[in-house]
């Protein structure tokens, strides 16, 4: 991009924006403040809050909550073109060279001999010379009044313009935090807009990948999933509690298997040399110790392979043992529902039948309970009583509910 003549450029005076008009690559820093304050001073009037001169201010630029005083002599123009596609987050700002500054404390009064304009060669030094010399016949204690009073007037003076010189550099460090705080607020909100949409992307993408109610099927399980898994959690920890029985067994089994070794070896082998009588020398009985050690260390290394096949098998049989579990309570699950929608169906009018039925079930009583039917009626045939009255002691009908036939 070039550098048209005549560009136009808005710059912030007292929390207003002017528009400077006509920059050149040639305008300066310096110029664009003097044309700002001849515009503020012919606008303001009285009211107006620019009271320094023009080298007392400068432009500052600010970006992004950045902020630097630009020197006078920089060309204005060139700068603004040099920040490319970030012009718009640059603002330009009147301050005064001390708005970053601490502010100058108060300091006191000092004495300037300023030279007067009426004095001299070549005014009226006839009608001069009479006054002072009036001020000098004056006795010393009024002259040194005089003095201390003037002193007084000229503190006085310079206090008020030192503060109203501070309420001006107040006034434009707080416009500069002003700008500061609207990018910075600026800035924020392109945050927000950028995290919203990745957040809306993000969502787009889950969306296609894991459906619309992802959500739901992340965090939230359903009931019957819950039960579910608490029964499979207790079928394990069950499972777990018969496998460290069953390895406590084996471990003791093969404890008491390694004694039995252990005994049988050390009495019998030594039984011949016992029988020999105690004339070998030692070279024997080391040859017999090692063979003994040879010989047990073989059955310990066949019992514990025996042992760890017999473990293998114990935890392949616990696995099958925990399939069959989970297939039977499975179809259990499925036959206590199919009954209780039969229950559900037939509860209207089959009661009585199903009450005879039991009764005929009491009659028919298999053998193998343990009672027969002369039993059950001749209970009190010892004693001489009528098989009459012991049919009147026998209980009621009851009410037994037959269980399905392929229940399990």
């Amino acid at each position: 991009m070039g550098s048209p003549e005549g560009t136009e450029l808005s710059v912030w005076v007292c929390q207003e924006e002017k528009v400077v008009c006509g920059l050149t690559k040639r305008t300066s820093c310096a110029q664009v403040v003097r044309a700002l304050l001849r515009d503020h001073l012919a606008h303001a009037g009285d009211t107006r809050l620019l009271h320094a001169p023009p080298r007392d201010y400068c432009l500052a630029e600010k970006w992004r909550g950045f902020e630097r005083l630009l020197p006078p002599a920089t060309k204005l123009l060139r700068l603004w073109l040099a920040w490319g596609p970030e012009r718009r987050n640059v603002r330009f700002v009147l301050v005064k060279w001390d708005a970053r500054l601490p502010l100058p404390g108060l300091r006191s009064a000092e004495a300037k001999v300023v030279p007067s304009s009426s004095g001299g060669g070549g005014g009226q030094p006839a009608e001069r010379r009479p006054a002072a010399r009036s001020v000098r016949d004056l006795p010393r204690d009024k002259q040194r009044r005089m003095v201390r009073k003037a002193f007084r007037k000229l503190a006085k003076m310079k206090r008020l313009r030192q503060g109203r010189e501070r309420m001006e550099t107040l006034a434009h460090l707080i416009v500069s935090q002003d700008h500061t705080i609207r990018q910075q607020l600026s800035r924020l909100r392109e945050l927000d807009g950028d995290i919203e949409r990745f957040e809306g992307r993000l969502h787009s993408e889950r969306v296609q990948s894991d459906g619309q109610n992802y959500v739901q099927e992340t965090y939230l399980v359903e009931g019957g999933q819950l039960q579910e898994y608490l029964e499979r959690s207790e079928a394990v920890g069950r499972l777990e509690e018969e496998l460290e029985r069953r390895r406590d067994t084996v471990q003791r089994l093969s404890e008491e298997l390694e004694r039995e070794q252990l005994w049988h070896a050390d009495s019998g082998p030594e039984r011949p040399e016992d029988e020999e009588g105690g004339g070998e020398d030692d070279d024997l009985r080391l040859q017999g110790e090692l063979e003994r050690s040879a010989w047990r260390a073989r059955q310990l290394g066949r019992s514990l392979a025996d042992v760890q096949q017999r473990l293998q098998q114990q935890e392949a049989e616990l696995r099958e043992k925990a399939e069959e579990y989970e297939r039977l309570a499975r179809q259990l699950e499925r036959l206590s529902l199919g009954e209780e929608a039969a229950v559900a169906e037939d509860s209207g009018g089959e009661a009585p039948a199903l009450c005879r039925g039991s009764a005929e079930g009491l009659a028919k009583c298999p053998p193998e309970s343990g009672f027969a039917s002369s039993e059950v009626n001749d209970t009190d045939s010892d004693t001489g009583i009528s098989s009459t009255h012991s049919q009147d002691s026998e209980p009621p009908c009851v009410g037994v509910f037959p269980s399905p036939q392929n229940y399990l």
